[in-house]
């Protein structure tokens, strides 16, 4: 064998020996620790301070370092090697509580999950909270249940328990010193009203608080707690006078308050964390370029939140522009089905109205009565030919369900029946409506000549009966609030007798619906509606005649605030008074990178009620699921999860307030 070959099988051997754990060891070497930091309730003196091994079920293995604390609390212990979590267990000592009084160390302990180096662990009433709620896990002291306390102690109180250590803060050089922090300061006021409510007491109320699947401080606890801190600046135990006390003791207490009104959020996923506040921010922003709903609140509050102009595009084009353009159509229809009757003769529609004319030839005056004899509508119609003419001109005023309008049309490619009937059009021109106070609510242009809109008809001389069929119209719509430039195409219209008038069972307008004020959100796409049973249901909304309906928007939502979205909205309604709904858009930020949302959700009409969950680009959930209250408000929660379902913020009420907080203890306002 030769000298190369040796070597590569020394190698191979060497690689299987080492891959089976042959000839040593895979356990990585011990981490060498120098553990230092504070015991304190006030400063423990001369406490018996020793480090504990744990292994992996949490159990102790061997104590590695001992040593005695100083009079203002500080520890430092022999360095010691060890790989898992710690235990550090203080005996014996005294500190001085705030009444001055000097009082045996309680035995405070602290836990963490693992260390390296020179680690500085604080052992105070809030670590040892955090151990007592390990160890009363079922599976006991374990890394992962020793990480999950001290997390949730340090969100309940706002203050790093293991990793900040407290100063005295009834010590004014303590306070005041140039390289104390604020989170410092928090500490030894935290540990300070311990101090004062008394640490059995405050183990006895605190410990079940936490221990609840959803952790969250009791009204006993924050009462307890603020009161302390109250009366120890009242008494000057805490010096009111320095900006440090007073910025701290406003944190805590509005921290306690805060945890006491809402669950404890917890989570060690720090960029699940930050990924949770970029989502609100994303939120805030896509809502305010939108609607400014800040400018909502206190005159409608979450409602005014809820009434986006999106709404109020949807429910103008559905409600008005939709209706208003087939009845003009379709009554344009109607005189054009009779303008060759002769002169003088009256005919009645459907809905029992009257059409007479009062002229015979080519050229005509018509009036229109409804069924009380008054005249809705009035004009002249001029034909190619007195019988079934295949092109005319009408103008006249005609009552439509906005108003009266006042129209100018060209009619081409008149179709009739053998039975005389009209079957269809082509038409341009414009129609204007005016309400009974003369106010302008809608300007109609009918197309062009090149590019003109079409219906269809159909008759039933059986049942006397009369309506458009289809309708494409191009052209432009201009409401009070909204303008339509694009298409609106209705291939089938049928016939309600409920109604005595037609109704589309599709709708799709295709181009820009833009609202008409200083936000000026614009559509661009395609916005469909389908309405299964035109034909039957009722005039009144009951659990068993209802609207059974389907509408979508495909496109891009554009505000004059720079907002561009990119959406997909459908919902639909196959329940009573229930509307399921999904959503898909993206927005581009300012700084290229992309904010994405999809999800589904229900809203109950009965109840008032909404659930939903949407996921975003970074795979967080928001959940809702809340309810309108007789008081105007909003119970139930919105929440924002990982994938492991680990929430990370929460929506909650405030006085009245909505505020969003998240895992890692900040809080705020909505608005």
């Amino acid at each position: 064998m030769g000298m190369v070959s040796r070597i590569w099988s020394v190698i191979f051997v060497a690689l299987v020996i080492a891959g089976c754990g042959g000839g040593g060891s895979s356990s990585p070497a011990p981490n060498k620790v120098n553990l230092s930091g504070l015991v304190s309730i006030g400063p423990v003196n001369k406490a018996t301070v020793k480090a504990w091994g744990l292994d992996a079920n949490g159990k102790k293995t061997v104590a590695f370092a001992v040593a005695t604390s100083a009079s203002n609390g500080s520890y430092t212990l022999p360095t010691f090697e060890h790989n898992g979590s710690i235990l550090i267990e203080t005996k014996g000592g005294t500190y001085k509580d705030t009444a001055g009084a000097t009082v045996d160390n309680p035995g405070l302990k602290a836990v963490i999950p693992s260390a390296s180096g020179s680690v500085r662990v604080p052992v105070t009433p809030l670590t040892h909270l955090a151990f007592s709620c390990a160890s009363s896990s079922s599976t006991g002291l374990t890394a992962a249940n020793i990480a999950k306390a001290n997390a949730t102690v340090t969100t309940a109180f706002g203050i790093d328990v293991t990793n900040t250590s407290p100063i005295d803060a009834t010590d004014h050089d303590a306070v005041t010193a140039a390289t104390t922090t604020t989170q410092q300061v928090q500490y030894g006021v935290a540990i300070a009203a311990v101090s004062k409510v008394g640490m059995t007491s405050f183990l006895s109320e605190v410990k079940p608080d936490l221990l609840k699947p959803t952790p969250q401080l009791s009204a006993t606890t924050e009462e307890h707690l603020i009161t302390a801190i109250n009366d120890l600046v009242d008494a000057g135990t805490l010096d009111g006078t320095l900006t440090a006390i007073t910025t701290a003791t406003s944190t805590v207490t509005t921290t306690i308050t805060n945890n006491a009104n809402s669950p404890i959020l917890v989570s060690q996923n720090a960029n699940a964390v930050a990924n949770a506040k970029q989502l609100v921010t994303d939120l805030r922003n896509t809502a305010l370029s939108f609607y400014n709903y800040t400018s909502g609140h206190g005159t409608g509050g979450m409602n005014a939140v809820l009434l986006t102009p999106y709404n109020a595009l949807s429910n103008e084009v559905q409600t008005k522009i939709q209706p208003e353009l087939a009845a003009v159509v379709e009554s344009i229809g109607w005189v054009t089905n009779f303008s060759s009757i002769p002169a003088g003769t009256t005919v009645t529609g459907p809905n029992g109205n009257t059409l007479t004319i009062t002229d015979s030839g080519t050229t005509s005056t018509f009036t229109v009565k409804d069924p009380n004899g008054t005249t809705i509508g009035s004009g002249t119609f001029a034909a190619d030919s007195a019988n079934q003419p295949t092109t005319a001109t009408i103008n006249g005023n005609l009552t439509t369900p906005s108003g009266t309008s006042t129209v100018t049309a060209q009619l081409s490619g008149i179709t009739w029946d053998a039975n005389q009937n009209i079957t269809g059009l082509s038409v341009y021109g414009s129609f204007v409506t005016k309400d009974t106070a003369g106010n302008t609510v809608m300007t109609v242009n009918l197309g062009s000549a090149s590019n003109q809109c079409s219906a269809h008809f159909t008759t039933n001389t059986a049942t006397n009966t009369f309506y458009m069929t289809s309708l494409s119209f191009n052209g432009s719509v201009t409401s009070a609030t909204t303008q339509i430039t694009g298409s609106i195409s209705m291939p089938s219209l049928v016939f309600n007798p409920n109604y005595n008038s037609s109704f589309p069972t599709k709708a799709t307008v295709t181009g820009t619906i833009k609202a008409l004020n200083t936000n000026g959100l614009i559509l661009n796409g395609t916005l469909q509606g389908d309405l299964t049973n035109a034909a039957t249901m009722a005039r009144s909304v009951t659990a068993s005649s209802f609207p059974i309906w389907d509408a979508s928007f495909t496109g891009s939502v554009v505000a004059n605030t720079g907002l561009n979205v990119s959406t997909t909205l459908t919902a639909s309604s196959n329940t009573y008074d229930v509307v399921k709904f999904t959503v898909q858009f993206q927005r581009v930020r300012p700084d290229g990178t992309k904010f994405t949302l999809s999800g589904t959700g229900t809203y109950d009409g009965s109840s008032d009620t909404v659930t939903a969950q949407v996921t975003n680009q970074d795979g967080l959930a928001i959940n809702l699921n809340f309810a309108k209250q007789n008081s105007g408000g909003f119970s139930g929660n919105i929440t924002v999860s990982t994938t492991d379902t680990t929430t990370v913020a929460l929506l909650y009420m405030q006085q009245s307030v909505p505020c969003i907080k998240f895992a890692d203890n900040y809080f705020e306002s909505v608005f």
